[in-house]
């Protein structure tokens, strides 16, 4: 390579470089607030994801926001009542619908809807989404302990029913595939008990 031709080289790495800094979200100063202490950070807005994703985010705080909610351990005014509970689980299927139009190959998503569809009651839906989230992510052990917790959740609805129905042996196969999967890859301090209904 010649001098000439390293040094255009050069220079075009240069002006790449200042251009891509230019329009990163990190440095782009209408996207930037004063903290508390006067520096300057960017703030957590829409602008600064890829919409699909940020609709998912969003819609992840809905679903979790109930999960993560114990009767046992919260006051009875902390625990959401039953209209909070139902209008929360509807405003995430609703983002989580829009983000799975946007990249509908998402696991995450497809996982995390189908327990929103199961907060909203709509047990037939969830078990479709679920069986979907299986075939889109199905061994890594983050998706594969969020799916067993909606499974749990399922046959709980189904099985408290006045004419109680089985899970199918496609759902039970697949339980048992993430059971495996979170033996197999999670945490070692973390154990999940398999529930007797998936062994039998």
């Amino acid at each position: 390579m010649t001098p000439a031709l390293a040094l255009v080289f050069f220079i075009s790495g240069v002006f790449t470089l200042l251009s891509v800094l230019q329009n990163a979200p990190l440095f782009a100063t209408h996207l930037q607030v004063t903290g508390i202490g006067g520096q300057k950070s960017v703030a957590r807005r829409p602008d600064n994801f890829e919409h699909g994703p940020y609709l998912f985010q969003t819609a992840v705080g809905f679903v979790n926001a109930d999960l993560l909610s114990y009767a046992t351990i919260e006051a009875p005014d902390e625990v959401a009542s039953a209209d909070v509970f139902l209008g929360r689980a509807e405003l995430a299927i609703d983002l989580l619908e829009q983000s799975l139009a946007l990249d509908p190959a998402s696991a995450m998503a497809w996982g995390h809807y189908a327990q929103a569809l199961l907060n909203a009651g709509r047990v037939e839906a969830a078990r479709e989404a679920l069986m979907i989230a299986r075939e889109m992510g199905p061994n890594q052990y983050y998706l594969a302990f969020r799916r067993l917790i909606t499974l749990e959740g399922i046959h709980f609805m189904l099985s408290t029913q006045s004419e109680p129905v089985n899970l199918t042996e496609a759902e039970l196969a697949g339980g048992r595939q993430d059971m495996a999967a979170v033996e197999g890859t999670g945490p070692r301090n973390l154990v999940y008990p398999a529930p007797s209904w998936l062994e039998n």
